[in-house]
Order: C-alpha cells, then sequence, then structure tokens
C-alpha cells in the first residue's frame, strides 16, 4: 500500500473531521442566537458555516490528490464515499447557515414562545452532541456511536413531532407557526444528515452497514476491516487503538 496513499487519506479524513467540529460550533451558536436573540452568535454561527465550507473545497483537493495514489477499485469507492460526507458536512453547515440568518431576519423579536423554550434548547443540545459524535466516528470508526446516532436521530425526531403539534394549534397566528416549521425543519435536517455521516464512515471503513456492524462480533468486524485493506484507512483506525 502506496505511503503517499496512506498520508492523502489522511489528510481527507482530517479535513472531514475539522468541518464536522465547525458544524458543532455553528449549531451551538445558531441554537444560541434564536433562543437568545442574539446578534453576535449568529454571526459567530455563520463564520463556522464559512469555515465547514470552506473545509468542503479542502476536501475535494484532498480527494483530487488521492486519486493520483489510489491503490485499486476499492480505494476510488473509498474517495467516493469521502466526497459523499463532505457534501454531507457541507449540508450541515447550510442548516446551520438558515437558522443564523433566521435569528438575524428577526432580530430584535424573540421568536419561540416561552413555552418551547426548553424543546428548542433540547433539540439545539442533541445537534450539538450529534455533531460531536461525527467527529469520534470519523475518527475511530465505531459502530457502537454510530448507533447512538441513530437513536439521537429518534429523539430529534419526537421533539420535531411536539414542535409541528404546537405549531399546528396556532392557526390564529400564522406567522410564529411559520417560524416554528422552519426552526423544526432545520433540527431535523441537520440530525438526518449526522445520521448519513455516521453511516457513510462506518461502510467506508468496513463494508458493512450500522444495522449490520451491531450484529456482527468483533472479531468478524476485525475480519471486515482486514477485508477492506485497500480502503487504507482501516490501518488509521488500527494505528488509534
Amino acid at each position: 500500500m502506496s505511503s503517499r496513499f496512506h498520508a492523502d487519506l489522511d489528510e481527507l479524513m482530517a479535513v472531514l473531521e475539522r468541518m464536522c467540529r465547525w458544524n458543532e460550533a455553528a449549531i451551538g451558536a445558531a441554537t444560541a442566537a434564536v433562543l437568545d436573540v442574539d446578534l453576535e452568535r449568529a454571526n459567530q454561527a455563520l463564520e463556522s458555516c464559512a469555515e465547514a465550507w470552506a473545509g468542503a473545497e479542502r476536501a475535494e483537493l484532498a480527494a483530487a490528490a488521492l486519486l493520483e495514489s489510489v491503490p485499486a477499485t476499492t480505494g476510488l469507492e473509498c474517495v467516493q464515499t469521502g466526497l459523499q460526507i463532505s457534501v454531507t458536512l457541507s449540508r450541515m453547515a447550510g442548516t446551520c447557515a438558515v437558522l443564523a440568518q433566521f435569528a438575524r431576519t428577526r432580530y430584535p423579536v424573540r421568536v419561540v414562545p416561552a413555552s418551547l423554550h426548553q424543546l428548542v434548547l433540547g433539540m439545539g443540545s442533541s445537534a450539538v452532541s450529534m455533531a460531536a459524535i461525527t467527529v469520534h466516528v470519523l475518527g475511530a470508526g465505531d459502530f457502537e456511536s454510530a448507533a447512538e446516532l441513530d437513536d439521537r436521530d429518534d429523539v430529534m425526531d419526537r421533539a420535531h413531532r411536539e414542535l409541528l403539534a404546537y405549531a399546528a394549534d396556532r392557526s390564529g397566528a400564522a406567522a410564529v407557526a411559520v417560524d416554528l416549521l422552519l426552526l423544526g425543519r432545520c433540527y431535523r435536517r441537520f440530525a438526518e444528515h449526522a445520521r448519513q455521516v455516521g453511516h457513510h464512515t462506518l461502510f467506508m471503513v468496513t463494508g458493512l452497514t450500522a444495522a449490520e456492524g451491531l450484529r456482527a462480533s468483533p472479531r468478524e468486524t476485525r475480519l471486515r476491516r482486514s477485508a477492506q485493506l485497500p480502503l487504507g484507512w482501516c490501518y488509521r483506525v488500527d494505528r488509534r487503538r
């Protein structure tokens, strides 16, 4: 296996991990901007989004470098999956940007009713946690963490439905209902994208889906990693353990 390929692959994964961290910062700042009616936090969220999008451009450059040193067809699959992860992380940043711009547009109006403050705060906290978990999944290729992303996505889905139910009851306040629908949609999409990052990463490392990985024995998982040696990144995971 080419040492250049390993170096280029490490660079791509490092870029993707940094994008995850920028998304974590962005969703936290955007949530604070909406709940606290804080323009400064909205601007911080947009700055983090810009960093994540810049990371996507660097990921494309890293992927191009990988194509020059890729050792086999399975290596091409690795590059393709890495680019899919980059696109998904960019979309996560996009949802954060929508929230931040929403906070700026509505300033100085407090959009979230007091009765929903804890619900939206919980959705924001879950989104931050999911972004942090994607960093771990990218760094360790851990099935349990990917499963946790699925669980948290389910929690976000329930919170989203609760928000939708509240909005549906606001028949006399259409503007409030529309704002809440937008907020809920952003958090829902962020969670979906985070879950997809976890699934893409695990498939990249082992060739297993998240569900298959949880059913597999530790020995089978190790063998799968060995079978995926042309991907190269499994060496990186093993060195971290």
